[in-house]
């Protein structure tokens, strides 16, 4: 399977890759469809591209998932490629949607060499983002009956 690393995503190449990152891939046209199908990523996705941040009003008529979302309103950009983004003062995020958040979690605690709750969620932030990930990430640890 082709996966994820959030750092780069350059539009001359097919794939989203980072530099010196684990080999976490995903194709770059799968990435843009899932974002697309993702109800709340999609909806602040098209809000994005309007740039146009919803008023109070309206905001309340948004889903939980949306609100969380729109919270980082001022960190959220859409790259040349269409993928929906999050800047912080040290790196650069893809927003992620949500059926890919469980492969990440097991990639990233198995093929990393059994890495701990801690070490596995620093690595998620240094490549995605989307709200409650670190309880996302400590519920799988918890619950799914991986080894640490």
């Amino acid at each position: 399977m082709d996966w994820i690393s959030a750092i780069t995503c350059s539009p001359h190449i097919q794939e989203v890759t980072a530099d010196n990152q684990p080999d976490i891939k995903i194709l770059q046209q799968e990435l843009l469809q899932a974002q697309s199908q993702d109800p709340a990523i999609s909806r602040v996705l098209n809000l994005k591209k309007l740039g146009d941040r919803p008023d109070r009003k309206l905001m309340n008529m948004e889903t939980a998932q949306v609100k969380q979302l729109l919270h980082e309103w001022k960190r959220l950009f859409v790259s040349e490629e269409g993928v929906l983004k999050r800047k912080t003062a040290t790196c650069t995020q893809i927003v992620l949607p949500e059926q890919y958040r469980g492969p990440v979690y097991r990639y990233l605690h198995c093929e990393m060499g059994h890495l701990g709750v801690e070490r596995v969620l620093h690595l998620a932030r240094d490549r995605f983002y989307w709200p409650g990930m670190q309880k996302d990430i400590e519920f799988f640890f918890y619950h799914s009956g991986v080894q640490m």
